[in-house]
């Protein structure tokens, strides 16, 4: 069992410094990092459109039957009259792209927080798992699954060491869920060495009387 308690210690140690660091770049990321640039005084601030994907989808279904409005109008017009018809009517394009373009943004930005809390539910799965293990005795295969439980639950909350500024909805989940990790891993920890301690007490000899 010592060579057990070696490895388990280490790799808390390990865990803690991880999910330390990624937890920290996480909050740098979203409170801290510089968002103004030298070139927002030259580029237009798009105004992205507020709502869920679910709550976009009439806002396009009209921009989208404005522009089969104009290209039925443009339609069997010679080339360069559609192309001033597209001039004359840019804005309504403009806008169809721009709604298009953010639905697309944020369904995948929801398929990856979906994946995300799919994937470390599994992993949360595979420590509770090993925590029973460990609890009936089978120490080894226990900890493998913890350990494996606390990789995958740190893997796919950490976003890599990227300092790239992700959509709200994905940077507010991993950091509940790098938080919610570290949590974890200091309460095992402590509970850990707590029962040690108490079985340390119950083993040592009594000291004699005097």
């Amino acid at each position: 069992m010592g060579a057990l308690r070696l490895i388990e210690r280490l790799f808390l140690l390990g865990a803690l410094v991880v999910l330390t660091a990624q937890t920290s770049r996480i909050l740098y990321v979203k409170f801290l990092q510089p968002r103004v640039s030298l070139l927002d005084d030259f580029d237009k601030p798009a105004v992205e459109p507020a709502g869920s994907v679910r709550e976009l989808r009439p806002l396009y279904e009209e921009a989208r039957w404005r522009i089969n409005e104009r290209e039925a109008e443009a339609s069997g017009k010679p080339e360069h009259l559609r192309q001033a018809l597209r001039e004359l009517y840019a804005s309504d394009y403009a806008r169809e792209a721009q709604l298009r373009q953010t639905i697309l943004d944020r369904e995948q930005t929801e398929a990856r927080v979906q994946a995300l809390r799919t994937l470390w539910m599994w992993g949360l799965g595979m420590l509770a798992v090993g925590l029973v293990l460990i609890g009936v005795g089978a120490a080894w295969f226990g900890f493998a699954l913890l350990a494996a439980g606390f990789f995958q639950m740190a893997w796919w909350s950490s976003g890599g060491l990227s300092f790239m500024r992700e959509a709200e909805p994905l940077l507010d989940a991993r950091l509940l869920y790098s938080s919610v990790t570290l949590a974890l891993l200091l309460l095992i920890w402590g509970a850990a060495a707590l029962l040690e301690s108490h079985r340390g007490q119950r083993l040592s000899p009594a000291s004699p009387e005097e």
